[in-house]
């Protein structure tokens, strides 16, 4: 099941996108959550090393991409969030919500392992 909410408010300079997985709660998954969060957070197949992954948000105005797991009940939820620059507030035609998006689900769709 998909869930999608945008909220828009003019009143703020930064944006955030989120994604989050549900997996059930046992050890071996509990700890392969942790292993991919802390690998997805320095590379993906499309950003293969800590610089590379660095750079590419960093290019796109200093974006800030966080990816942790949490137990809820019987469940493990890894979230996965970005924050960034509104594209409003910058004037650069090539900044725009479909490349944030496309650098974020890179990470969170093509993971290393």
């Amino acid at each position: 099941m998909t869930n999608i909410r945008i909220d828009h408010n003019l009143k703020f300079k930064t944006a955030t996108l989120g994604c989050f997985l549900r997996l059930p709660l046992d050890k071996k998954t509990l700890a392969l959550a942790n292993i991919l969060a802390c690998m997805q957070s320095n590379a993906s197949k499309s950003f293969p090393g800590i610089n590379i992954q660095a750079r590419t948000f960093s290019n796109l105005y200093n974006a800030s991409l966080q990816i942790f797991p949490e137990v809820f009940g019987n469940q493990i939820v890894v979230f996965y969030t970005i924050n960034f620059v509104e594209p409003r507030e910058i004037l650069d035609p090539d900044y725009n919500y479909q490349i944030v998006m496309d650098a974020f689900f890179k990470v969170v769709k093509k993971t290393i392992l």
